[in-house]
């Protein structure tokens, strides 16, 4: 009897281990499949020991309906390495080897600005120092520290723990004005000093000839001195709703400046500093966007019209990514920048990243965002000339919005971080996490090596030129064993030879 038993026992779990063999196979086919599908459409995600994503992470989005970027041959083009001269009025001289910005102003000549200093150049032969702060620790910072309205460039000129300075240059008689008083107070304007009440700061964006649309923020009032208790901290202006001011400022002249606020809607806050603008064309005006942070409404603000709008609440990973992270560029109607439509990895030890890097533009009315190209070179987006230049490991160029992305000829000497880990090795590291969770999974992305041949600077800045074509901030990080060490730094030509 007890044989017999043992028998159907036997039977039993041969049953069992049949039907789970049976289901096993069919669940691995259907993740293979699954699998593929992810690959054809050039999807990526992170699989926790390798099980597939659920389908519904894939539904409502139109991300996999737009074009793939076609890669086309393009020009040839120079690279070179840049140390342009320079001198002033009172007869100092030196050697430009890095900049901090560049500015193009139309008709062959360029703002440049590194630290304190300001240079126009109107050749690659030299450039003229036309300001030199004579303040420790004052500079006009990296990349949006200055614009071009048309007439006049405005720049920023940043000061520790005081107000900015705002300065106004003419590209032609290569005079320096100041906007603020030389304290950084605006003196010009009355009723927004009294209305600041105190130490401030600030971003123009421009609107027209001799006309930037300006976002003043106040800074905290100091903290009472233990040693004064007579230099406590005032009382806010009781004038102040909210907390920044928006308006318009004019220069004509050193004696005609002005200023006209623009109404800010109740209980609107910016959440962020500093903020980033960029302007648009739309219903043929130039309106401006401001950037707050990425769970926060953009705002556009029409200077013509003289209102604030709040753009479509973006949703989660649906936002202008800070300035810090990747470069925005104003192209073909819109604003665009790089992302990676999802970043997962297969379950396997060692597995290629199937990363899937895109264009992304917003345009207004509403600046939804959605995805221009898939499977696009990665690189930092630079406009010039009506095209959109993308500056990575390779040159590319698009004309319009693609989806032909031509690739420039000739290789650029220095080394590319694909910050989108569109090239990047995965390895998965088991560990334990708690009684909850039997183990994680850490993924740790490796970049592949550089091309050989190329110089040890990584390219870190780019900028429009309209004396070098473009200009390539690069720099070498610092021996290890020694973090303190500033980096070298050097600066790249890159020009398209049939510009």
């Amino acid at each position: 009897m007890r044989i017999w038993i043992l028998i159907a026992i036997l039977c039993i779990l041969t049953s069992v281990w049949a039907t789970y063999r049976y289901l096993k196979d069919r669940t691995e086919a259907a993740r293979q499949a699954h699998w593929n599908q992810v690959i054809e459409r050039g999807d990526s995600f992170v699989a926790v020991n390798g099980a597939p994503a659920p389908a519904s992470m894939f539904a409502a989005t139109d991300d996999f309906a737009s074009p793939v970027a076609v890669r086309v041959p393009g020009p040839a083009a120079e690279f070179r390495r840049v140390e342009l001269p320079w001198s002033d009025s009172q007869g100092a001289s030196g050697l430009l080897k890095q900049i901090d910005g560049c500015l193009p102003l139309g008709e062959g000549r360029d703002l440049l600005w590194k630290g304190g200093e300001l240079f126009l150049a109107r050749s690659s032969d030299g450039a003229r120092r036309v300001w030199a702060a004579d303040e420790p620790g004052s500079e006009f910072g990296r990349r949006a520290a200055a614009c071009f309205d048309g007439r006049y460039a405005w720049a920023r000129l940043g000061r520790a723990s005081r107000s900015p300075r705002l300065l106004v240059v003419d590209p032609q008689s290569e005079q320096v004005w100041q906007y603020t008083s030389p304290d950084g107070s605006l003196s010009a304007a009355p009723d927004l000093a009294d209305e600041v009440g105190g130490a401030f700061d600030l971003a123009v964006t421009p609107v027209s000839p001799g006309k930037v649309c300006a976002i003043v923020k106040p800074r905290s009032y100091p903290a009472a001195v233990a040693e004064e208790p007579a230099k406590a901290r005032p009382p806010a202006p009781a004038s102040r709703a909210n907390a920044f001011w928006v308006g318009t400022f004019e220069f004509e002249a050193p004696d005609r400046r002005s200023a006209a606020p623009i109404p800010v809607p109740d209980k609107l806050d910016l959440f962020t500093w500093p903020v980033e603008t960029y302007t648009l064309e739309h219903d043929s005006r130039t309106k401006v966007v401001v950037s707050r942070g990425a769970r926060y409404s953009r705002l556009i603000i029409d200077p013509h019209q003289r209102r604030i709008d709040l753009a479509k609440l973006p949703l989660a990973g649906d936002f202008m990514p800070s300035l810090t992270a990747v470069q925005v560029a104003g192209h073909d109607g819109a604003l665009w920048w790089m992302k990676s439509l999802r970043t997962f990895a297969l379950g396997a030890d060692d597995a290629s990243i199937l990363g899937t890097p895109a264009l992304v533009r917003a345009a207004l009315p509403d600046l939804a965002e959605g995805v221009a190209l898939r499977k696009a070179p990665v690189g930092i987006l630079v406009a010039r000339r009506g095209s959109l230049y993308i500056i990575g490991e390779r040159c590319w160029r698009l004309r319009g919005s693609g989806p032909e992305v031509e690739e420039i000829a000739s290789e650029p000497p220095w080394q590319f971080d694909d910050f989108l880990n569109s090239n990047g090795i995965v390895t998965r590291t088991r560990g334990n996490t708690g009684p909850d969770i039997s183990f994680s999974e850490t993924y740790t992305i490796s970049e592949p090596p550089p091309p050989p041949g190329r110089d040890p600077f990584l390219a870190r800045l780019a900028f429009a030129s309209e004396v070098f074509g473009f200009l390539i901030s690069a720099s070498q990080p610092a021996p290890e064993g020694e973090p303190s060490q500033a980096p070298e730094e050097i600066l790249y030509q890159f020009k398209v030879l049939s510009d």
